[in-house]
């Protein structure tokens, strides 16, 4: 079985099964740090440029040392479809928006550049125990452009 059926059989699976969701539960009540988001991002630069699919399928299921906290890191093909993310593999960050009607994926596209880590700023409500708070938080995300994704891990300001 070749390694890109393999993550194609395991997304799907996930998909039923949100295997992350549950991991993530108990994780999500700890706000992770400005420092480890960019760790956490330069981590999955490393990891990405070693094995892509690799990297993407560890992002789906939260594993591999990719989820820390409320930090997780996301990729997203040159369409801006989610490839890699621990629960929305398939959507498209495209026709996200924050809760101001910023186009969320726009900003991330438009800020992500080869070589180089910029960051962007949104607003969000923070998913807290499984639930979304209704407290709004700035989100800043250091974005990326590895290859042919656009990769992002962002942090919430207290």
């Amino acid at each position: 079985m070749n390694y890109l059926f393999k993550l194609c059989l395991f997304s799907v699976l996930t998909f039923f099964f949100p295997l992350s969701a549950l991991y993530a539960d108990h994780h999500m009540s700890k706000f992770g740090t400005r420092k480890e988001a960019r760790d956490l991002l330069d981590r999955t630069i490393n990891l990405m440029k070693h094995d892509k699919n690799y990297a993407l399928m560890m992002m789906s299921i939260g594993r591999g040392g990719l989820y820390e906290k409320d930090l997780y890191p996301f990729c997203a093909n040159g369409d801006g479809v989610l490839t890699g993310h621990p629960f929305n593999v398939g959507l498209n960050i495209m026709d996200f928006k924050d809760v101001d009607g910023v186009k969320v994926g726009d900003l991330i596209f438009k800020n992500a550049t080869k070589g180089k880590v910029s960051e962007v700023k949104y607003k969000l409500a923070r998913l807290e125990e499984g639930v979304l708070s209704k407290k709004i938080y700035t989100k800043i995300s250091f974005v990326t452009k590895i290859d042919d994704h656009v990769c992002a891990v962002g942090y919430y300001k207290k």
